[in-house]
């Protein structure tokens, strides 16, 4: 749904059908009716409000009441007492059980706030009237009802994307989720799911909202990435391969986004095909195979600016290109570049140092003995 759409929406609820649904004469000679005629011409809106909640008070099951909480309603949103807002609603919706346009203003003013458990709360109240509405509605208000079902989805959207990493968050999606599998929302809310746990520093929950949310977004390479390194963490070789082989592809292929500047598209592109080149060379190596490994950490280490990373890619190169060189039959080019590498990442102080440094030396070894 489109902003112009939900505008109208808000636009439907506040105006024409606000001013004059439930609307009756009131008689002058009756309390009742003194009051409803002083909300009617009242100009200060704190005055009205007055007016309304002493004539709710003292007449709640009068005549006029549903007029008077379609004014209410509005009233309190305005002034950010959404609690007074849901309650007026839902004792309008004694009075007219059918009435959708009440939830719409209440859920928009939970929308324009940060209050993820009201804006749930009022989402699905308003999302099963409009789908109760949908069963029997025809013409415009078959569409009304369609429309205000979509609102309701984009509304937990809206609060997802301003909720942090916790449970509040997952109970956001999950409704979203459980009331419209297919909705144009979902991926949205899954991705801003997956962001808020990614900035929390929880990966591996990330991770797991990632492997969902990859299905409507295969092209995000945020997710990727992490899921390519957990799986990397997790020793799972054939995921790893699948998710930093697909980093790459996309990295590859994609055009800056236009929020990003070119440098900054530059260096994202370069890290991101670094680090996916890197994991799918690792997980290679370390699986025996060679020559695949070889081509994407040559591919990898240009790109890599972590020295604990180009120390592991060296390392590797070191070890598949030796074992390159000496099959099917010895390569003194390839035994070279073996040394070449090992050498350089002897030179780097890390956890591959001392072992790189072994490497040289039976490199060297190999290397008279054939030369």
């Amino acid at each position: 749904m489109n902003r112009l759409t939900l505008g109208l929406i808000v636009m439907f609820s506040y105006g024409v059908l606000w001013a004059q649904k439930y609307q009756t004469v009131p008689d002058p000679a009756t309390p009742e009716g003194k009051l409803l005629a002083g909300i009617a011409t009242a100009s200060d809106s704190s005055h009205k409000l007055a007016l309304m909640e002493q004539f709710l008070a003292i007449s709640p099951n009068h005549e006029g009441a549903a007029w008077v909480y379609t004014q209410v309603i509005p009233a309190y949103v305005a002034a950010g007492s959404m609690d007074k807002a849901s309650a007026a609603g839902d004792r309008l919706l004694t009075l007219h059980p059918d009435d959708i346009e009440y939830a719409v203003v209440v859920l928009k003013g939970y929308e324009q706030r940060a209050d993820a458990a009201g804006a749930l709360k009022s989402s699905d109240k308003t999302s099963a009237l409009a789908r109760e509405a949908l069963k029997t509605a025809t013409g415009p208000d078959q569409d009304y009802a369609r429309q205000v079902a979509q609102y309701c989805e984009y509304a937990l959207l809206n609060q997802a994307s301003k909720a942090p990493a916790g449970e509040a968050l997952d109970r956001l999606v999950a409704a979203l989720e459980a009331q419209n599998p297919q909705s144009q929302y979902l991926g949205g809310a899954r991705n801003a799911q997956f962001v808020a746990y990614r900035q929390a520093g929880q990966n591996e929950r990330a991770a797991q909202l990632a492997e969902k949310a990859i299905v409507q977004e295969p092209q995000n390479e945020e997710m990727l990435l992490v899921l390519a390194d957990q799986a990397m963490k997790s020793n799972d070789g054939s995921k790893t391969l699948l998710y930093a082989g697909r980093l790459v592809e996309v990295m590859k292929a994609k055009a800056r986004p236009p929020q990003l500047s070119e440098p900054d598209w530059a260096r994202r592109r370069t890290t991101l095909l670094g680090a996916g080149s890197w994991m799918a060379g690792v997980t290679l190596a370390t699986t025996g195979k060679s020559a695949a490994a070889d081509a994407s950490l040559r591919e990898a280490l240009p790109l890599l600016a972590d020295e604990q990373m180009k120390a592991a890619a060296l390392f590797h190169l070191g070890v598949v290109n030796y074992q390159l060189g000496e099959t099917p039959k010895p390569d003194l080019k390839r035994l070279a570049e073996a040394l070449h590498f090992s050498q350089q990442s002897a030179a780097i102080k890390g956890p591959y140092q001392a072992n790189a440094a072994k490497n040289v030396a039976n490199i060297k070894t190999k290397y008279k003995t054939l030369k």
